[in-house]
């Protein structure tokens, strides 16, 4: 099979692997930097919830990873699976999360939430460049089917740390502390439509295999 077989919108030609690699590397250093200021941050619900997403994240390139093959349809594919069950996931864990906050919310260092907002929006931003625009034998990354996922899971990412920027201002500057709960619950509901959309697709191209 050819490498570079196109399907629908996207390619199955191999991802770049150390683009890969790169994403793993930040993923899980935001997330070690996360839980540091999770716990200065006297428990944010929107703290842990964009920590744990980061883990999320690194699992989802690991997976990747394992299923980058070049023309590996089903491999691919099935890839593809395990990372939306892990968006979806992840969903249902911030949700659960900014619920409980919004009905007992607690006092939170709002700084805190601020500081690691900026490290893993940074570090999602960087990721997402390289992602719109690494080339790799001769195919655009991004075009690929399993770096057009990450790329969908990178936007949560990104939505998330913007939404615990804006609750951690909101905090800091009203005390208004369901605000770290109410940040919480879009971000849950954006990541369970992509989670769906992301098996929907996968399961689409086992079929057609």
């Amino acid at each position: 099979m050819n490498s570079s077989h196109t399907h629908g919108h996207h390619s199955h030609a191999e991802a770049p692997p150390w683009l890969l690699k790169l994403g793993i590397a930040f993923t899980l250093t935001t997330f070690i930097l996360g839980l540091v200021f999770w716990r200065l941050s006297e428990g944010s619900a929107a703290v842990l919830g964009d920590t744990f997403h980061s883990l999320f994240h690194a699992a989802i390139f690991s997976i990747a990873l394992w299923g980058n093959a070049a023309g590996r349809r089903r491999k691919q594919a099935r890839a593809g699976l395990y990372i939306g069950w892990i968006i979806i996931g992840t969903a249902l864990y911030i949700g659960a999360s900014g619920i409980a906050s919004i009905i007992s919310p607690g006092e939170i260092l709002s700084l805190y939430m601020i500081v690691v907002a900026s490290i893993a929006l940074t570090s999602e931003v960087i990721q997402a460049v390289l992602m719109l625009s690494v080339e790799y034998k001769g195919t655009r990354a991004r075009k690929t089917f399993l770096i057009k996922i990450a790329m969908r899971d990178n936007f949560i990412d990104m939505f998330s740390s913007i939404g615990v920027l804006i609750s951690g201002l909101t905090i800091l500057t009203t005390g208004f502390y369901r605000a770290d709960g109410i940040a919480a619950v879009p971000i849950a509901l954006a990541a369970l439509y992509l989670g769906v959309k992301t098996i929907r697709e996968s399961r689409s191209e086992l079929k057609s295999v």
